[in-house]
């Protein structure tokens, strides 16, 4: 039976997922991952040029999917002081999920944000648009100040960066971590809601 083009990349992502997990990126081989498929290596490059290539597609699938699952959060109807600490406390438990269910995607989502950083903008600026689309909303009801709201999602976003790189926090707990993101959280609402602030105009 002759599988479609779709389903073999669809195998290919789920063999390396499942060795990246299992024995590690470094130690998966193309050879490995085209005998998984019933493949030939050079029908394996066919589809991708190196191993580099298989780890961002599947880490960027990954990403994507959180974003979609968070969008659904940003209720624009919802206050800012209501919705964002929630939205940010999700996307940590989202991460840290993702660290449990898969130990090497934080170290998978590192490498391609080293490796291949026009994938990790892609994904980054999915996240920062959905934060952009809610913050406008809340700008039109009042609720922050008015300014550049995809500016602000940026802000926003790189102010809570370090909690999506969980490679370099095995020390905290994830109570420690989920505070620690409200404080943030809640000190940049402060200054959005402040009349006398103009730090972000």
């Amino acid at each position: 039976m002759v599988r479609d083009l779709s389903e073999t990349r669809e195998q290919i992502l789920l063999s390396a997922k499942q060795r990246f997990a299992s024995i590690g990126y470094t130690k998966t081989t193309m050879a490995e991952l085209a005998e998984d498929c019933a493949l030939s290596p050079a029908h394996l490059y066919n589809f991708y040029k190196n191993k580099l290539d298989i780890a961002g597609e599947l880490v960027e699938q990954e990403m994507l999917q959180m974003a979609e699952t968070l969008s659904k959060l940003l209720d624009p109807e919802q206050s800012a002081d209501q919705i964002l600490p929630l939205y940010f406390c999700s996307e940590l438990n989202a991460h840290l999920s993702l660290r449990q269910d898969n130990p090497g995607m934080p170290g998978l989502l590192s490498l391609v944000r080293r490796k291949l950083p026009l994938v990790a903008k892609g994904f980054d600026r999915r996240f920062r648009k959905d934060l952009s689309l809610y913050l406008n909303a809340r700008m039109k009801c009042g609720d922050i100040r008015r300014q550049d709201p995809f500016r602000l999602s940026e802000t926003l976003y790189n102010g809570t960066t370090q909690y999506r790189l969980l490679e370099s926090m095995t020390e905290a707990t994830d109570t420690v971590l989920e505070n620690q993101i409200r404080d943030i959280v809640t000190l940049f609402l402060n200054g959005l809601t402040s009349k006398n602030s103009s730090a972000l105009v």
